[in-house]
């Protein structure tokens, strides 16, 4: 969420965000779409609720499946979205208990989740790094929130600043600087 404001005030060149989070002055490139993914434990009581990581990226709906066996696990949600919580228990239709722990790496909340203590949920393309996933069963949450275009973004103006003063630079290489005999052997 600060990637926006980073890029607009000079403080980045370029940064990763997703494209709902583009503000007027920005410009971007999209990447890649970009799911969350619910994760449980890979043991025998959530065996139905979801499949193995897998490169194809095919994962069963969560509302779709039974989901009875995550009713009384707590739910372990990264620190910055607690509303998250609220948003997945009226899909799921049940209250969704949080776990009281601040954990904002995925390859900690996958490990934690892979040990059988928590559910959780994270980016897919996030999800192969860790080794926990291994432990893992996932189900795609495309249907609880939403599906979000990942954009390679930069400020418009300093984009534009940049690219005047690298002119400007390969300009001087090539003529030399004023008032001095240059290298006028290149051409622009």
């Amino acid at each position: 969420e600060d990637i926006p404001d980073a890029l607009a005030s000079g403080r980045a060149d370029v940064g990763l965000l997703f494209e709902r989070l583009l503000t007027p002055e920005l410009n971007a490139y999209p990447l890649l779409r970009e799911r969350y993914l619910l994760a449980v434990p890979d043991l025998a009581p959530f065996a139905s609720i979801g499949v193995p990581f897998n490169d194809e990226g095919r994962y069963p709906l969560a509302t779709a499946r039974d989901l009875s066996a995550i009713v009384g696990l707590p739910f372990l949600c990264a620190k910055n979205h607690p509303e998250r919580a609220e948003i997945l228990g009226r899909a799921f239709g049940f209250s969704v208990s949080c776990l009281p722990v601040n954990v904002q790496k995925p390859g900690l909340r996958l490990a934690l989740t892979a040990e059988g203590l928590c559910w959780t949920f994270c980016q897919e393309h996030l999800v192969s790094q860790h080794e926990a996933h291994r432990r893992c069963r996932f189900a795609s949450l495309e249907d609880a929130l939403p599906v979000q275009t990942v954009v390679i973004a930069w400020s418009e103006h300093a984009y534009q600043s940049l690219a005047a003063r690298t002119f400007c630079k390969m300009a001087l290489e090539c003529l030399g600087e004023p008032g001095r005999a240059g290298k006028r052997s290149g051409g622009l």
